[in-house]
């Protein structure tokens, strides 16, 4: 999974917290997500959390898996 998320104890990149902003005054329902909230979606859907790494614009790739 690509793009931005709001991640617990990391200070949010002031691109992403404009684009959240913008998001949530288009409709309150949008929005970025938090890491956790993704993850326990994932995990709700039978996938478990491998590791995130950092691209270009301040967003991160998440990788999940579907459990064995």
């Amino acid at each position: 999974m690509y793009g931005p998320f709001i991640v617990d104890g990391e200070a949010l990149a002031p691109s992403n917290a404009a684009f959240d902003a913008d998001l949530r005054q288009r409709n309150a329902a949008w929005g970025l997500r938090t890491l956790c909230a993704v993850v326990t979606a994932a995990e709700a859907a039978g996938l478990h959390w491998v590791d995130r790494a950092p691209m270009p614009a301040n967003n991160l790739f998440l990788r999940l898996q579907a459990h064995a």
